[in-house]
């Protein structure tokens, strides 16, 4: 019996530590809406530098996606499958093998 409550109390506590570890993935996501609220046109300006994009573009992002923090992640995305489309299927299979 009392291995039986072990096992549940350790089960119990990995599962609330994993949890809690994967939701802090993405905590920088807060500091960064914070950023962009503290100076939004400065923010756009270096956010729309570093994309290569126009400030109406990125007004237009934002109206898509619900924050600044929603639209990098999708706009890195898209910047990891371009790099991904752009490599040859002999690369793409040397890095699997890595």
């Amino acid at each position: 019996m009392k291995s039986l409550k072990f096992l549940l109390v350790t089960s119990l506590t990995l599962f609330l530590l994993s949890s809690t570890a994967k939701a802090n993935d993405f905590d920088w996501t807060r500091d960064f809406n914070i950023q962009a609220q503290a100076t939004p046109s400065e923010f756009r300006a270096r956010f729309a530098g570093h994309f290569n994009l126009s400030d109406i573009q990125v007004i237009a992002l934002l109206s898509i996606f619900d924050s600044l923090a929603d639209t990098f992640i999708m706009l890195r995305f898209g910047e990891m499958q371009r790099m991904l489309n752009s490599l040859s299927r002999e690369q793409g299979l040397a890095a699997i093998k890595k």
